[in-house]
C-alpha cells in the first residue's frame, strides 16, 4: 500500500539526469544517480534544492528536507533488477518495500522492533523468501494468518 508522504507540491526537474523517488509511508527521498536534478518544495518558503551525482534526500510533513547526504547509485537504483539492498535500513522500510509486491499485510510487533536496522540484499518479488531471510537474520518469529503476516521478538 502506498501512501503520499508530501502533502504539499513537489516538483523534481531533471538536469540531464538519471534518478529515483521513492515514496514512503512517512518520508519522501530522491537519489541523483547520473548528473543533477532540481528540486522544488511549494511549501511556504518554496524551497529549492539541487542534487547532485551520487546524493540523496528525503522530505517528510512532519520534517521537511533532511540533510543531504552521499548515497551509493547503484543502490539507489537496484530495486529495477529485482533485489533490495539494504545498508543499515531499519524494518519499517523494508517491509514497506516488500509490501509493495505481497498482496497481504505485514504487521511489526512494536515500535522497537519497527527501528531495528539489518543490510543484505532480499528478492522482494519472493515475499516468503524475503521475511525467512528477516526471520533469520534479526532473530524474529514470523506468524502467517491468510493474508495477515505478523513479526515479533
Amino acid at each position: 500500500m502506498i501512501r503520499p508522504a508530501l502533502s504539499v507540491s513537489t516538483r523534481v526537474t531533471a538536469l540531464g539526469a538519471a534518478f529515483d523517488i521513492r515514496r514512503g509511508d512517512e518520508e519522501t527521498e530522491i537519489t541523483v544517480a547520473h548528473n543533477a536534478v532540481l528540486v522544488e518544495i511549494d511549501d511556504p518558503k518554496h524551497t529549492q534544492l539541487r542534487l547532485n551525482e551520487a546524493e540523496r534526500v528525503g522530505y517528510s510533513s512532519a520534517d521537511n528536507l533532511s540533510e543531504v547526504t552521499a548515497k551509493d547509485a547503484a543502490t539507489a537504483l537496484a530495486w529495477r533488477r529485482g533485489p533490495l539492498v539494504l545498508d543499515n535500513a531499519p524494518l519499517s522500510y523494508v517491509i514497506e518495500e516488500i509490501e509493495r509486491h505481497f498482496g497481504g499485510q505485514v504487521v511489526i510487533a512494536g515500535r522497537r522492533l519497527s527501528d531495528r536496522r539489518t543490510s543484505g540484499t532480499i528478492a522482494t518479488s519472493d515475499t516468503f523468501a524475503a521475511l525467512a531471510f528477516l526471520e533469520h537474520a534479526l532473530d524474529l518469529t514470523v506468524t502467517k494468518i491468510g493474508p495477515l503476516v505478523l513479526l515479533r521478538n
